[in-house]
Order: C-alpha cells, then sequence, then structure tokens
C-alpha cells in the first residue's frame, strides 16, 4: 500500500505534474503531504485548490493557461502565432470567454483576455488535448473582423499567409465568415489579394 507521499506524487504524475486540491478527496494526510511539499518550494500553490509540481509540470506556458482558465480558449495575436500566419510574437497570451464568465485573473503568466458573446465565443473550438484553441479558419475570420483594431496591414498578412497554406479550406473560411456577418467583406479581401 502506497503512502501519502507516494500517492501525492502519483497524482502529480497522472495530471502531468499539476493537481486540483478537489483530486485529494479530502484525505488530510494528503493535503498535510501536500502542504509539506509546498514549504519545501518543491510544489507551487498557483491559486487556491491548483498546485504545480515544478519538477514533473509541463514547461508549457499554454498548458498552464488551460489549466489556470479551464473557461478559456486562445484566440487573435495567440491563435495567429499558433497557426503561423503572422510574424507578431505576442509578448502575452490572448484568451476568449463568455461574456458571463466570471474569472480572477493572476499576474503571471500575462493574458489579454476578451468576453464575447456567447454564439461568437463557442464557435469553431478546437480541443488540442493540452489547451483550447479557435479553428484555422475562425482565427482567420477573428482578424478580418477585427481589422479596424488591429490594423489592415497585420490582417492582409494573416489572409494571405491562410490562402498560402495547403490545409486551407476557403469553403469553411466562407461558411464561418458567413455566421459572423461578414463574408461580403471576406470575399472583397480575398478578390484584392488574389
Amino acid at each position: 500500500m502506497m503512502n501519502a507521499e507516494e500517492k501525492l506524487l502519483q497524482l502529480f504524475i497522472q495530471n502531468k505534474g499539476y493537481l486540483l486540491s478537489k483530486a485529494l478527496n479530502r484525505n488530510s494526510m494528503l493535503y498535510l503531504e501536500l502542504k509539506k511539499l509546498v514549504s519545501s518550494s518543491v510544489v507551487e500553490k498557483i491559486k487556491p485548490g491548483l498546485y504545480k509540481h515544478l519538477e514533473l509540470a509541463a514547461k508549457d506556458e499554454w498548458e498552464e493557461l488551460a489549466l489556470l482558465y479551464p473557461e478559456g480558449v486562445f484566440c487573435l495575436y495567440s491563435a495567429w502565432d499558433y497557426y503561423e500566419l503572422s510574424t507578431i510574437t505576442p509578448n502575452k497570451q490572448y484568451m476568449a470567454f463568455e461574456n458571463k464568465t466570471k474569472v480572477k485573473f493572476l499576474d503571471y503568466p500575462p493574458i489579454q483576455a476578451f468576453f464575447w458573446t456567447d454564439k461568437l465565443y463557442r464557435l469553431e473550438i478546437e480541443d488540442k488535448g493540452n489547451f483550447k484553441i479557435y479553428s484555422l479558419e475562425k482565427s482567420v475570420c477573428d482578424a478580418i473582423k477585427f481589422r479596424n483594431k488591429i490594423g489592415k496591414n497585420i490582417m492582409a498578412e494573416i489572409l494571405r499567409n491562410y490562402l498560402k497554406k495547403k490545409n486551407k479550406n476557403l469553403d469553411k473560411l466562407l461558411k464561418i465568415a458567413k455566421m459572423m456577418k461578414m463574408e461580403n467583406v471576406l470575399r472583397d479581401y480575398i478578390n484584392i489579394l488574389i
């Protein structure tokens, strides 16, 4: 039978170096062992109820943000960087949340949060296993939608790079643009770039 230290280590391993306190099932021995690991700086308390084992946790910021903000979806500059649509590397991560979501943000890792309507928020979310991100085509449509905020040069770069991709799906792109009520705007920009 495993002791509390071994059981806690197993829980961290099963969760890729992270642990939600609810996984302890109110086991006081596990909780005491967790407190001991926090005080010895082997485990870091990220926020109430979420812990990170410094040796076992993934060094991936995206995975950590997905654990910190499970309702968040990577969008805009983060998505454009992920899909290699833009040469701009963001200095923080961009995440979308449903506009009714109550979120307490931490200072680190830095994020830029956007609160979108339910329809825009739920459209074309892809689960990559460790995090959620908007699809390639939805990310391009977001660039068109927010062209006046990001600048038309950045929007044109994103659309141009998308049109060069082998895995592009123009039918899907136009379908999403239609659902976002900007199909004609997208067609105009495609015609200019082609």
